[in-house]
C-alpha cells in the first residue's frame, strides 16, 4: 500500500537547514494498522503530509495504492487525494456552520465522480458507520469532542479510500472518548482498512500492528509493537 524510498525534507530556519526526514524508507502493507511515534517536531506531521500527497516539495520516491506521487501534477493530485486517501486530523477541521451530514458530504463537492450511488445516502451510511446517525443534523458545537473526531473519521471513509492517513487523532480527547475512538480505528482495521497513524501517545500506538519511532529523520522498529 505504500512504498517509500530515501524520503528527504529540509525547512529553512533562518541561516539554517533543518532536517526533518533524512533518507526515509517505509513499507506498509495493504490491511496493515501501523504506528508511527516520536516527540513533537520530529517530522511525524511532515511525514504524514509526503505520503497523503499534501506536500510534493521533497526528495525521493513515494508509491502509495499502486500510484507513484512523484510523477502526479497539482490536479492529479489532488484527485489523488479524493479519491484514495483519508484524513483524520488532531483538530477535527469540521465546518462550524454545516451539520454533521453536510461536514461528511464535503468531499463530493470536489469530486462529484469520486462515489459511486446516492452521495447522501453514502454519506449516511458512514456516519451509522461511526455511531452519530440520530445526531446527523447536529452542528459541530453540538457535538462532543468524541462525536467531532468520529464526524471527522466518517468525512474520511466517505469516499472509500484505501488507506486511513491520522495526526494525532486522540490529541484533543480525554481518555474515555480518547478510547472510543481507538477501538472505532480498530474495528476498520478489522474490515481490512489500511491504516497508518502519527502519535505521540502510547494509548494510541498500542492499538496497531506495528510501531515503528522515527528519531533522526529515518524510522526505527519502537521495539514496543502494538497489540
Amino acid at each position: 500500500m505504500i512504498h517509500a524510498r530515501q524520503l528527504r525534507k529540509a525547512y529553512r530556519d533562518g541561516a539554517d537547514e533543518v532536517r526533518v526526514l533524512n533518507g526515509l524508507d517505509l513499507d506498509v502493507r495493504a490491511g496493515e494498522f501501523v504506528a508511527v511515534v516520536g516527540p513533537s517536531g520530529s517530522g511525524k506531521s511532515t511525514l504524514l503530509h509526503v505520503l497523503g500527497g499534501l506536500d510534493a516539495s521533497y526528495a525521493g520516491e513515494v508509491e502509495v495504492a499502486g500510484v507513484r506521487l512523484n510523477e502526479l501534477n497539482d490536479v492529479a493530485l489532488a484527485r489523488f487525494r479524493n479519491r484514495q486517501v483519508g484524513f483524520v486530523f488532531q483538530s477535527f477541521h469540521l465546518i462550524a456552520s454545516l451539520s454533521a451530514l453536510d461536514n461528511v458530504l464535503l468531499p463530493a463537492f470536489f469530486d462529484v465522480e469520486a462515489v459511486a450511488g446516492p452521495r447522501r445516502k453514502r454519506a449516511e451510511d458512514v456516519l451509522a458507520r461511526v455511531g452519530l446517525i440520530e445526531k446527523k443534523n447536529r452542528v459541530p458545537a453540538q457535538l462532543s469532542g468524541g462525536e467531532r473526531q468520529r464526524t471527522a473519521i466518517a468525512r474520511a471513509l466517505f469516499a472509500e479510500p484505501k488507506l486511513l492517513l491520522c495526526d494525532e487523532p486522540t490529541g484533543n480527547l480525554d481518555e474515555t472518548t480518547g478510547g472510543e475512538v481507538i477501538e472505532l480505528f480498530r474495528e476498520l482495521h478489522r474490515d481490512g482498512l489500511t491504516i497508518l497513524v502519527v502519535t505521540h501517545e502510547d494509548r494510541m500506538s498500542t492499538a496497531a500492528q506495528r510501531v515503528l519511532r522515527l528519531t533522526g529523520g529515518v524510522l526505527r522498529p519502537s521495539g514496543g509493537e502494538g497489540r
